[in-house]
């Protein structure tokens, strides 16, 4: 049987974590698959899924600016690389098919990754990609190049639901559906809810992510804020390559990663929590059942549109970044309004049959 490769990008960690559904429900199915990737995400998998065979496979990489309202000046500067990255990974792809005996290709977000010899996927949210301020008039040219990208491939999975609005709004729903777009529902490595527990370890669990130097941004400022006490917190780095834990003061610990069953018992140990609004947590917090003090990336578009749609969401408090340095810990302490016990829509269905019809190419 020929084999799948499944290859997230390489922009913090939701773009691999997201793929741990795939990944484990092909493995169900009895396919044989192959995981590439660079940078924290090749740590990531190195962990997660030891048994599986995992090649490095180098992506373009963004740095954002520390500045949000400067963001798209290094995005821009970037087009060049991102362009030679994607080059880079279509020429790539070509040795990999015949070395790894390769029958089809998810790419997470990795427009490269895709050949006319064989059938791919492209998973995505960012169907509408969002821009703000004066670049927005950039947005039909935007959506022009997205779609060139898409047309490159088999089909396009979105892992959101398929009504309106979705966890993802207008970033995952067009206008008009085309017939190749599946909605897979939401993708989280995490399969339970994750109740507090009545007598919780710590007060605060902070899980910190994207790329620099807002991750470092951002964790500096969690660390100034809850450094000197007196509520006991858990700051979670982001970075699966590091082993080292740093205890700050008697009252913050600092962790570069946890596996998956150990976040799970940590948020469930942690009576509130705080994080970056990016898709991947949103999903993660959905399947959860948590309520989430959430900070996005300044100047970062899609976070800031996450983070607005979700503004009246009793499961959400949205502190801007900027709020986040002026505000004491114990204004982080939401109310218990959110309703955990709320049914959601069961997409499981749609990821077997999804990964199903792979099975039946291979």
């Amino acid at each position: 049987m020929k084999k799948v490769l499944v290859a997230p990008l390489n922009w913090g960690m939701g773009h691999a974590t997201r793929c741990v559904p795939i990944i484990e429900t092909l493995e169900k199915l009895g396919a044989d698959i192959v995981l590439a990737g660079d940078g924290p995400v090749y740590h990531y998998f190195e962990k997660r899924f030891s048994h599986l065979e995992l090649i490095r496979l180098p992506g373009h990489v963004v740095k954002y600016q520390s500045q949000g309202r400067w963001l798209m000046i290094p995005v821009l500067k970037g087009l060049p690389g991102f362009i030679h990255s994607f080059f880079n990974e279509h020429n790539a792809i070509k040795l990999l098919i015949t070395k790894y005996n390769l029958g089809f290709i998810i790419s997470d977000n990795r427009y490269g990754l895709w050949h006319r010899e064989i059938p791919s996927a492209l998973v995505t949210h960012q169907i509408n990609i969002r821009l703000n301020g004066f670049w927005k008039t950039g947005t039909p040219f935007v959506k022009l190049v997205t779609n060139l990208f898409f047309s490159n491939f088999d089909e396009i999975w979105i892992p959101d639901y398929a009504s309106y609005p979705g966890l993802a709004g207008r970033l995952s729903h067009p206008r008009k559906t085309p017939s190749n777009y599946k909605y897979l529902g939401p993708l989280s490595r995490f399969t339970s809810p994750a109740p507090k527990v009545a007598h919780p370890d710590y007060d605060f669990l902070a899980i910190v992510s994207g790329p620099e130097p807002q991750r470092t941004i951002f964790e500096k400022i969690l660390v100034k804020l809850f450094h000197a006490g007196p509520f006991k917190t858990v700051i979670i780095r982001g970075l699966p390559g590091s082993r080292e834990i740093i205890h700050k003061s008697p009252y913050l610990t600092l962790i570069p990663h946890l596996p998956d069953e150990e976040m799970h018992h940590m948020i469930c140990h942690s009576a509130h929590l705080i994080s970056r609004p990016g898709y991947s947590t949103l999903m993660d917090l959905r399947v959860l059942q948590r309520q989430a003090v959430l900070v996005p990336t300044p100047g970062q578009p899609e976070q800031e549109y996450l983070a607005d749609i979700h503004r009246n969401n009793p499961q959400f408090r949205i502190i801007s970044q900027e709020e986040l340095q002026t505000l004491q810990p114990e204004n982080f302490i939401l109310p218990d309004t959110f309703n955990n016990e709320i049914i959601f829509p069961d997409y499981s269905i749609y990821l077997k049959e999804a990964c199903q019809s792979i099975i039946k190419l291979l």
